[in-house]
């Protein structure tokens, strides 16, 4: 982007605002994470996704046309053509059709979330041989070791996570907490605002699959006592998590761009705002309207 005449700071903000749609829309690692932890149906929170993340994309696309207008950035030389997109359908068509095998065989009933994600690999890697020829025996064996290593954080994540659980339940923690709210107020909406407050700022500081393990049985009690679906928490849930990535002061995403654009996190957190304002917007778009997130699921026979 920065080749292409685009300023750094405006690089990173599209860059981090951008990475939080991918664990919106599905197939989404914190919608199993939640899934499973909580008891919810995977492929509902999946459908009750859909809708969410869409309408982030859109809202990131009207920040960006915005600032690039504002900003007087030349636009792309290279034009629109029935040619170029044929052509550039021909060269995405195989990688385009893994979303449509993960969510077309869960939400079928073919196979599991879990089973989703080794069909989805084992077709990555053939593609990735076969068609692409982008993989060799070294890259294959990098990416599986990252992957391990991924994999066992997470999973240390979950195996503390039980122990962590049963002293919550001992404890009474959840109730507690549930009661302690309805204290403070009945009103559904309050509660749900004092709920995104403590997810934005866990996310600032936890992993979004931590969060998620920690915070969700703990408020699930809560939720269901005001009576909120649980794929629309779970909705709730997940946009707000990976919305507390993007948070100034301290949204790790921050972080990262930052080296890689070369610029202070200063800059990255002041050009982020437009972008962050946004995915606020949407945020309590969806936490407000339950149909959006329940749409979907209703149309696909999840409710």
């Amino acid at each position: 982007m920065k080749d292409e005449g685009y300023d750094a700071d405006f690089s990173a903000a599209v860059t981090v605002s951008s990475s939080v749609v991918g664990p919106i829309i599905p197939p989404s690692i914190p919608a199993i994470v939640v899934g499973s932890s909580l008891a919810i149906s995977i492929g509902g929170l999946f459908a009750g996704t859909m809708v969410p993340g869409i309408l982030v994309g859109l809202s990131l696309m009207v920040i960006s046309h915005v600032t690039t207008i504002k900003r007087k950035y030349k636009p792309a030389v290279e034009t629109f053509s029935l040619r170029l997109f044929i052509s550039t359908g021909k060269d995405a068509f195989f990688a385009l059709l893994m979303p449509i095998i993960i969510l077309g065989g869960i939400l079928s009933g073919v196979f599991t979330a879990t089973e989703a994600g080794a069909v989805a690999s084992a077709y990555a890697v053939l593609i990735g041989f076969v068609v692409y020829k982008s993989l060799d025996i070294h890259k294959l064996y990098s990416a599986l070791c990252e992957a391990c290593i991924m994999t066992s954080v997470i999973m240390l994540i979950v195996g503390m996570f039980k122990p962590f659980g049963w002293i919550l339940g001992v404890q009474l923690i959840p109730q507690k907490m549930a009661i302690g709210m309805l204290k403070v107020t009945e009103n559904p909406a309050f509660i749900l605002l004092m709920i995104k407050g403590l997810f934005l700022t866990a996310g600032m500081f936890i992993e979004t699959a931590a969060n998620i393990l920690i915070l969700g049985p703990i408020l699930l009690p809560t939720i269901n006592k005001i009576g909120i679906h649980p794929f629309h928490f779970g909705a709730i849930l997940i946009i707000n998590l990976v919305i507390g990535l993007i948070t100034p002061p301290l949204g790790l995403c921050l972080y990262v761009a930052s080296p890689l654009a070369e610029i202070p996190v200063e800059r990255v957190a002041i050009s982020v705002l437009p972008f962050f304002a946004a995915e606020i917007v949407v945020l309590l778009l969806v936490t407000y309207l339950p149909a959006i997130s329940l749409f979907m699921p209703k149309i696909l026979g999840f409710i």
